[in-house]
């Protein structure tokens, strides 16, 4: 697993893992079943961050949040 934090004027957080990765397009269509992907995301909304996550079966998967300086001047 690799983090990396940038804590500039704009904050970002990258975690990569080389792990075995899910198919992101199921994840969609089970939803509610999947309470913690649905939770960072609901969290990085209330911040007004941009949350992304990538990954692909065998390929590990990628979570990266970022803030902007102005939106963390309200948070």
């Amino acid at each position: 697993m690799h983090v990396l934090v940038k804590n500039e004027r704009d904050f970002s957080l990258v975690i990569t893992d080389d792990g075995t990765g899910f198919d992101i397009s199921r994840v969609h269509e089970k939803g509610e079943q999947h309470v913690g992907l649905r939770i960072m995301k609901e969290r990085a909304e209330r911040l007004a961050a941009k949350f992304d996550l990538d990954s692909q079966p065998g390929k590990g998967t990628t979570i990266s949040l970022q803030l902007l300086r102005q939106e963390r001047l309200v948070a």
